[in-house]
């Protein structure tokens, strides 16, 4: 028996650190590939940085890399507004901490955040594992508890999948950028136009915009964990001197938008945003579309048609805010 006992702990022990070890390289193949992201987010940073006024920083996940121009938006408004859009699973457990430090005095946040980010945990999963070990590895390791959350919650199979296509990348550097990945100096995504779509993804988007697909109560809730982030994030900004104002994303028109929990869900940002003093500008309604030729390649994602109506209705909405805003200084 205690023979046994010992080989079991041995095997576990070996698996412990063939896991550890298999962990480790991941980690240090991503973060010495090189990558779009980190490129992306490098200049999004010196950019914001590099200003001396008053800013509109936009932050959200992709929805507001597709689906806001912050270029169009800089010249309507007369303010320099940057996309920060990103990577909507990362948004509460990583990353709306990570812009803080850009965040001065008389800016001006603007969230349209994605309806399943204000269900997200603070949990560290392959989403942010994957984006930190490309963008902010470091991150990882500055906290002990931290990393080994990140260690025990990725699969071997992530892993595996994760390192082999990671070292591939650095042996033969991939260097060309996906069209629809080309940012403008406001970091806007360039060359979504419909004649650029594929047939693969308007096959794709024939199965996703279909407005009577049945979504899970579930998807319109607001968990405790990202209360309480969003609630860090703007109550630091409002420490700043910066204001904050929540608005809605960008999505396809589904008929479960009609629903009491979803309804529900909406009077609950309401409620939070009022007991924190942040503003709403619009109604979901204002960036729900039901036409399909304004979509991309999910429906989250518009085209760039999409994309200027979206962004027009926006600018409207800012306007209207700012003149209000202004009224209330005077």
């Amino acid at each position: 028996m205690k023979r046994f006992l010992g080989y079991f702990a041995a095997s576990i022990l070996i698996v412990f650190c063939l896991h550890g070890l298999l962990f480790i390289s991941f980690l240090v193949i991503c973060s010495n590939t090189n990558n779009e992201l980190y490129t992306t987010h490098l200049n999004k940073w010196n950019f914001a940085e590099s200003i001396n006024k008053p800013k509109l920083l936009v932050i959200g996940g992709s929805n507001v890399k597709y689906n806001f121009s912050t270029e169009m938006i800089s010249k309507e408004i007369e303010i320099p507004s940057i996309n920060l859009g990103n990577y909507a699973p990362i948004i509460i457990p990583y990353m709306l901490d990570q812009w803080i430090p850009l965040v001065r005095e008389g800016d001006i946040i603007l969230l349209p955040l994605e309806y399943g980010v204000y269900k997200q945990s603070k949990a560290i999963n392959w989403d942010i594992l994957y984006y930190v070990s490309k963008v902010n590895v470091d991150w990882l390791f500055a906290s002990y508890q931290r990393f080994l959350e990140a260690l025990f919650s990725c699969n071997v199979e992530n892993l595996l999948i994760g390192t082999c296509k990671e070292f591939v990348h650095l042996i033969k550097p991939d260097n060309v950028m996906v069209f629809s990945d080309k940012p403008s100096e406001f970091f806007d995504i360039k060359g979504t136009h419909p004649d650029n779509m594929t047939n693969g993804m308007h096959n794709k988007l024939s199965l996703i915009l279909n407005e009577n697909l049945p979504r899970s109560p579930y998807t319109y809730s607001f968990s405790n964990e990202a209360r309480e982030v969003l609630t860090k994030f703007i109550t630091e900004c409002h420490q700043r001197k910066a204001t904050v104002v929540l608005t809605y994303p960008g999505t396809f028109y589904y008929k479960s938008y009609q629903e009491t929990a979803f309804q529900d869900f909406i009077v609950e940002i309401g409620d939070f945003a009022r007991d924190l003093g942040v503003p709403i500008i619009g109604t979901p309604e204002n960036f729900l579309f039901s036409d399909k030729g304004l979509f991309w390649d999910t429906n989250y994602h518009l085209n760039q048609r999409g994309r200027d109506i979206a962004t027009e209705r926006m600018i409207a909405l800012l306007k209207d805010f700012l003149k209000k805003h202004s009224n209330k200084s005077e």
